[in-house]
């Protein structure tokens, strides 16, 4: 086994980590209830705080979705390619140089293909994990917590 396709099975379990932190992140909050949770009353500013960090989450997570769709793409794509330069195999004559050396390339190339999906994973679970701290500030600062109506009109929000 090459090293690249150490690291694309390496990725696999990372786009599984990917996967469970996305499946969390699914479940984030909605919005801010119905200013009548508990804990002390958000300040305006912290409410609107809390609306603007709702925002970020939201956006970080519509965009890690897409970065996991293309990435879930593109690991078909080297997985549909590994299977075709396998199957290839047999038949290469390893008696023409020129054949050997075509074949090298192509799994070579592949190969390089694996180390670039394999960086990409890593900088997609940062970004989830990125984003399950974003998570749980905003369940800790803002989730069900208690705010005077008159602040959620001035912010843009309804009760």
């Amino acid at each position: 086994m090459t090293a690249s396709t150490s690291a694309l099975r390496h990725c696999l379990g990372a786009a599984a980590l990917w996967l469970a932190v996305s499946a969390q992140a699914a479940d984030l909050p909605r919005g801010l209830g119905d200013g009548t949770g508990a804990g002390p009353l958000l300040t305006r500013e912290q409410l609107r705080e809390c609306v603007a960090e709702l925002s970020r989450i939201e956006a970080s997570h519509a965009e890690a979705l897409k970065a996991h769709a293309a990435l879930d793409a593109e690991h078909a794509r080297l997985s549909d390619l590994g299977k075709q330069i396998t199957d290839e195999a047999p038949g290469v004559d390893l008696k023409n140089v020129d054949a050997v050396a075509a074949y090298n390339a192509k799994v070579q190339a592949r190969e390089q293909q694996a180390d670039a999906y394999a960086a990409k994973a890593a900088r997609l679970n940062a970004q989830g994990v990125a984003l399950q701290a974003q998570r749980g500030a905003f369940l800790k600062n803002c989730d069900n917590r208690r705010f005077d109506a008159r602040d959620a009109a001035a912010v843009g929000i309804g009760k």
